[in-house]
């Protein structure tokens, strides 16, 4: 399995059920691994911000793909604790953007000091944006693992197999942003 943004293990011929497990067993633990990390601050490196983030939406989009592998309000509610979790990092992910952009910012001497007053004051809300993710994060990584086994443990085993390329108009309709409801007949 990968982190990556693409899975080339999951093809048209898989049943619909395996390959929902399969994506979101991966995806769920890609956040995992980062919540754990922005949880436990092991590093002052705002890219496990940013691919917690990431992560974080790859997973609902995986939430919104398979939703009919689930009873009706899993994905929603576990769309829900993602975007708590992304809304937590946001704050955090702003700052850590906004001060590279200072950093690489060049300035005549005269506007200097204010770009120092600049820096000190958006590394300050840097800091309290990241205290409260840390906060989020360890409330959150506590309950995580059973989250996410309890997602995938409630994906319904479909008898007549269907296969992923049975689902084209669903997917369509998804991925063109259409509509957030299913489509008729689908």
């Amino acid at each position: 399995m990968s982190e990556s943004k693409w899975f080339s293990d999951v093809n048209s011929d898989a049943p619909l059920a395996e390959a929902a497990r399969r994506v979101l067993t991966t995806r769920l633990h890609a956040v995992g691994k980062y919540l754990q990390s922005v949880a436990k601050a092991e590093s002052e490196d705002p890219e496990d911000i940013h691919q917690l983030r990431v992560s974080s939406r790859r997973t609902t989009a995986g939430l919104d793909i398979f939703a009919d592998c689930f009873p009706s309000k899993v994905p929603s509610k576990a769309k829900k604790e993602l975007k708590r979790l992304r809304r937590a990092a946001g704050a955090a992910r702003d700052w850590d953007v906004f001060l590279n952009s200072l950093k690489n910012r060049a300035v005549p001497a005269a506007a200097r000091a204010a770009l120092d007053l600049l820096s000190g004051y958006a590394f300050g809300q840097r800091l309290a944006a990241r205290t409260q993710l840390k906060s989020a994060a360890q409330e959150h990584s506590e309950n995580f693992e059973k989250f996410a086994e309890h997602v995938i443990a409630v994906i319904h085993r479909h008898e007549n197999h269907v296969k992923l390329h049975t689902c084209p108009r669903r997917l369509y309709f998804l991925w063109s942003g259409r509509s957030t409801k299913r489509p008729a007949g689908i």
